[in-house]
Formats: C-alpha cells, structure tokens, sequence
C-alpha cells in the first residue's frame, strides 16, 4: 500500500503541471531521492531525535490545539507527542 502511494505521488510530482502549481504556492518539491518512505521515515526520526531532547530541556508548554490557527507564528509539530508547540 505504502509502496503504491508512493509511487502515485512520485508520479504526480513528476508533471510539468503539479510542479508549476507547487512553484506558484511557494512549495519546493523534493529530488527524487527524497520521495521515499524509508528517506521520510529517517528524516522524521532524526528530526523527532535532534527537537524534542531541547524542547523538553526548555520546558516548552504545549499550545492548546483547538485555539491554533494557521497565522504566522512559527510552531513545532512533534511528530511522537502529537503536540503542537507555539514558540
């Protein structure tokens, strides 16, 4: 299942089409060796490994969830708390 997701979505970024609307969005599509689940799971956990030891070491509060919007205020979304973190 993984695998054919993947493969369909490989596709699609590969058209002229989707990569000039992800170019309009201000959306950087990633080289192909990226658009991988074993590349995305590493990069998750090497991600999870190097942010959440200095979240936790900062005491950083959760945000509540319900009252997030989507402005500009940068959060972290870490991906094994399922938190979302305003700093």
């Amino acid at each position: 299942m993984v695998d054919t997701l993947n493969k369909a979505v490989r596709e699609a970024l590969a058209d002229p089409r989707v990569r000039q609307r992800f170019a309009d969005l201000g959306q950087e599509i990633p080289p192909a060796e990226q658009q991988t689940a074993r590349w995305l799971a590493e990069f998750q956990k090497a991600e999870v490994d190097k942010w959440v030891p200095l979240v936790k070491a900062a005491k950083v509060k959760p945000a509540d969830v319900d009252s997030c919007s989507l402005d500009p205020i940068p959060v972290f979304i870490l991906h094994r708390e399922m938190a979302i973190v305003r700093i």
